[in-house]
């Protein structure tokens, strides 16, 4: 019979030991999968960060390809109509000037915080394209709907901001492929500078 080279001690040492390492490898573990998710967390931050404006908290225009795709997408696969809509904050630079900027960005982030209240923000994207023009692509709605929805949010937008206004081009989009982005973006904003001097 063979015998046992450990004594009844050093047995229970032992074990003490395994135990011991059993724990530190769990809490090890721990410490990995929290550190994980956190980097998950940094980088949809990261994420975030590169595809929005960060004083709007709207899209940005680096970002606005990928959502007319979907978009595209969208039309392809359900036939859900697409209509492009071109907001000019009027008069933004003589507000910057005789208010000073932190009154002109509090006009930017209104009007942006109105526009994602009024539209559906699982479905609608808002983008901030330049200084103070912004383009919203509105899904499964057509010209005449978005209609309403631009004419609400000139009415708010006036409301809120004690006076001052804001100007809007609509397209609505029948072909997809008939003409690139940038055409179709060039079409919404004439059609916004055509509405400004009307009105």
């Amino acid at each position: 019979m063979r015998k046992n080279k450990y004594s009844h001690r050093d047995y229970e040492k032992l074990l003490e030991e395994v135990s011991n390492l059993k724990k530190e490898l769990e809490l090890t573990k721990r410490m990995v999968h929290k550190k994980n998710y956190l980097i998950q967390s940094m980088d949809q931050e990261l994420q975030l960060h590169k595809m929005t404006d960060v004083l709007t908290d709207s899209y940005n225009r680096k970002f606005l390809l990928k959502k007319y795709r979907e978009a595209i997408n969208m039309f392809k696969r359900w036939g859900f109509s697409i209509t492009l809509c071109s907001f000019d904050l009027d008069d933004l630079e003589g507000a910057n000037k005789k208010y000073g900027s932190d009154f002109g960005d509090s006009l930017l982030m209104s009007f942006s915080k109105l526009c994602q209240y009024l539209i559906r923000d699982d479905i609608d994207s808002l983008f901030r394209i330049e200084e103070d023009d912004f383009l919203v692509i509105l899904i499964d709605c057509n010209k005449q709907n978005a209609t309403r929805i631009c004419q609400k949010i000139q009415r708010e937008y006036n409301a809120i901001t004690e006076g001052h206004t804001l100007s809007y081009g609509i397209l609505e989009i029948k072909d997809p492929n008939k003409f690139s982005l940038e055409d179709y973006l060039k079409k919404v904003t004439t059609e916004l500078e055509i509405n400004k001097q009307i009105n």
